[in-house]
């Protein structure tokens, strides 16, 4: 009887390391799988949060180099040819060009789809067009020496 006692506590024994060991497996396996997943979560998070301040970095570039191109003699002058036909003063003239620029311009606006375009032509192995200048390629120092003509 002791004999078998022995015997079964020695099964019981190697089935618990057995137990344990594939315990300890599936735990690894787990925290790997969990860790990985973790990783791509915020690789992913990152990405998108780039790929939003890149945007937002066009946006403010564009409203920049608006800003920079304003030209407030004409607005005035315009402004005050505008009153003098409202109010009879002198003689209206036509305005020929008194649209105001747009916030976003549309070339920018198209040049920014193009660059986001190469991007992803890019990420998925394409090659970038040589004509799109992608606002990541501008250093923000040079920003503010950058001149665009006047706008019609």
């Amino acid at each position: 009887m002791i004999s078998q006692a022995e015997t079964s506590a020695q099964r019981a024994s190697v089935d618990t390391n057995r137990s344990t060991l594939h315990l300890v497996e599936t735990v690894d396996a787990f925290q790997e799988q969990k860790l990985k997943d973790l990783r791509r979560i915020f690789s992913d998070f990152v990405t998108i949060e780039m790929v939003f301040h890149a945007k937002a970095v066009e946006v403010y570039s564009s409203a920049f180099q608006t800003l920079e191109n304003y030209d407030l003699e004409r607005d005035l002058q315009d402004f005050r040819a505008k009153t003098r036909g409202i109010y009879g003063h002198g003689e209206a003239r036509p305005l020929t060009d008194t649209n105001p620029a747009p916030s976003v311009p549309w070339p920018l606006a198209s040049q920014s789809a193009q660059s986001t375009m190469a991007r992803q032509g890019k990420e998925a192995g394409g090659e970038e067009d040589s004509e799109t200048d992608s606002v990541e390629e501008i250093p923000l120092e040079d920003l503010k020496g950058q001149q665009q003509g006047p706008r019609d």
